[in-house]
């Protein structure tokens, strides 16, 4: 796995929400970026798959672990966080 790289005791824990319209590469956003230029969106569209990949990693290390919930309700750092592989 990788470790976190920030300071524990001075991060925060923030949640995106990323709708279908910013991914689909039909729907607006992605579309509108498609229309202005292939290259922009084809830089685009390989981050947005990284975005996704990465909320899963993420996601699967707090299903993983009480940590997080520990954390965000006594402000409590683990001793130890890591991501799985």
């Amino acid at each position: 796995g990788s470790s976190f790289p920030f300071i524990m005791n001075r991060a925060v824990l923030g949640v995106i929400g990323v709708q279908r319209y910013c991914i689909d590469p039909g729907e607006h956003l992605a579309r509108t970026i498609q229309l202005h230029g292939q290259d922009l969106y084809q830089g685009y569209a390989i981050h947005a798959a990284s975005m996704v990949r990465n909320f899963g990693r993420v996601w699967g290390y707090v299903m993983q672990t009480d940590d997080v919930i520990a954390w965000l309700t006594t402000g409590e750092a683990p001793k130890r966080t890591r991501l799985p592989a």
